[in-house]
C-alpha cells in the first residue's frame, strides 16, 4: 500500500462542533431527538415517514433499556452512566457474550438480541444526520471544517490517513463538497456497494490494495451509519415479499451505502450532492425491505473476532500509524472502555522505536 506520512485520529469531538453528540452526553441528546421525532413524524403527526414507526419504537426501547440498567447501578462502583452511549452499548454486548437471552423491561421481557438491534438502529438515527449541510439552521460554523480539508490538500491527500471512532459521515460529506472521495480500506471479498438511488457517483471507493492518487484512507474503527450487514434471522415481512420485489442478496457480507443522492427515497427528500443515507426513509428500505441492520460496532474485544471487514480496517489503521512520521489527535479522549485502542497505539509506538524520530500532536 502507498506510504501515508501523516495519521490523523478523529474522535467524537471532531463532529461535536457539527451538532452531533459525544458519547458522554448521548442520553440527553437522544431523549430530545426522540421527543422531536415523535411530535413531527409519529402517529397523528400528519407527516408519517415510512421509517418513523420503526425508529420511534427502537428509540423508546433504547430508553427503556437505559432505565433498566440505571435501576441496577444506583450504587455506582464502576462509573456507569445511563447517559453514556459507550457504557450502554458495551454492557449490552457483554450481556450477550455472557449468554443473557432476555431482559425484564417494565412489565414485559425482551430478547437481548432485539435490544442490541434497537441500540444500533437508534444510533443510526442519531448519527445519520449531517447538520453541516444546513449550517444556518443548526448554527454551525463550517469554516474550520473547510480549512481542515484545505490543509490536508496542501500536505497531499495521498500522504494522509484518517482514523476515526465516529459513526457519522460528516467527514465524507465535507470531502464530497470539495469533489474528493475517500478510500474505505476493506477487502473486496468482504463488502459490496448497495445503491439506494440510481448510482451516478459515490462518496467513497474501496481499493485498499490499489493506492489511488489524491484519495485519503478513512478507517472507521467502529463501523459507520452507511455500513450494513444482513441479519441472521429473516424478518416476517421479507418472507412475505410480493412477486416482482427486488431479489434479496443472501450473503452475509458487508454492504456499503455510498451513493450520492439524485432522487428522493420513499417519503424522504435529500439535499443535492449529499449521501443518500441522509434520507430518514433509507432505513426503511434497508431494514424493512432488504433485511439489513446497521453495522455499528461497540468498543469491545469481540469486534475483531466477529467481523472480518473490521479486521481489514484495523489492520490498515495500524499500518498507517506505523508508517506515519506524525500523528495528530483531534477530539479524542482515550476512553478507558476501549482497551483495543490503547493496544493499537502501543503497537504502533513500539514499531516506531526502530524508525526515525516522529511527533504526536493533541488538538
Amino acid at each position: 500500500m502507498g506510504e501515508r506520512k501523516i495519521a490523523i485520529f478523529l474522535g467524537a469531538g471532531f463532529s461535536s462542533e457539527a451538532d452531533l453528540p459525544v458519547m458522554s452526553n448521548f442520553g440527553r441528546y437522544s431523549r430530545d431527538q426522540l421527543g422531536t421525532m415523535t411530535r413531527k413524524h409519529g402517529y397523528g403527526s400528519g407527516d408519517p415517514r415510512d421509517a418513523a414507526p420503526l425508529l420511534i419504537k427502537n428509540g423508546k426501547l433504547y430508553e427503556e433499556f437505559c432505565g433498566f440498567l440505571q435501576t441496577y447501578n444506583k450504587l455506582n462502583l464502576t462509573s456507569f452512566s445511563a447517559d453514556n452511549m459507550e457504557d450502554i452499548f458495551t454492557l449490552a454486548e457483554m450481556m450477550s457474550v455472557c449468554g443473557f437471552e432476555n431482559v425484564q423491561l417494565n412489565n414485559y421481557r425482551k430478547p437481548l438480541n432485539e435490544i442490541l438491534e434497537a441500540i444500533k438502529l437508534w444510533l443510526w438515527k442519531i448519527y445519520q444526520r449531517i447538520p453541516l449541510h444546513n449550517p444556518q439552521r443548526y448554527k454551525i460554523d463550517i469554516h474550520p471544517y473547510n480549512i481542515f480539508i484545505e490543509i490536508l490538500e496542501k500536505f497531499g491527500l495521498s500522504n494522509i490517513s484518517l482514523i476515526t471512532t465516529n459513526y457519522d459521515m460528516s467527514l465524507e460529506y465535507i470531502f464530497l463538497q470539495k469533489g474528493i472521495q475517500v478510500n474505505y480500506p476493506i477487502s473486496e471479498e468482504h463488502f459490496g456497494f448497495y445503491d439506494l438511488c440510481p448510482q451516478s457517483s459515490r462518496v467513497a471507493v474501496c481499493a485498499p490494495s490499489k493506492p489511488v492518487k489524491e484519495i485519503p484512507f478513512l478507517c472507521k474503527l467502529h463501523g459507520s451509519v452507511n455500513y450494513f450487514i444482513k441479519e441472521s434471522k429473516t424478518p416476517q415481512n421479507i418472507v412475505n415479499r410480493k412477486p416482482g420485489d427486488k431479489k434479496l442478496d443472501d450473503t452475509n457480507n458487508l454492504k456499503i451505502v455510498a451513493d450520492v443522492a439524485n432522487s428522493s427515497i420513499r417519503k424522504s427528500t435529500i439535499p443535492n450532492n449529499a449521501p443518500s443515507i441522509m434520507a430518514v426513509d433509507a432505513i426503511y428500505v434497508l431494514r424493512e425491505v432488504e433485511g439489513f441492520i446497521p453495522a455499528i460496532i461497540p468498543p469491545t474485544y469481540a469486534k475483531l473476532r466477529d467481523y472480518p471487514w473490521i479486521r481489514d480496517i484495523w489492520r490498515q489503521a495500524a499500518d498507517s500509524l506505523i508508517a506515519a512520521d506524525k500523528w495528530i489527535f483531534i477530539g479524542y479522549s482515550f476512553p478507558s472502555s476501549d482497551g483495543f485502542m490503547k493496544s493499537l497505539i502501543s503497537l504502533a509506538r513500539i514499531s516506531h522505536e526502530k524508525r526515525m524520530e516522529w511527533s504526536c500532536i493533541l488538538w
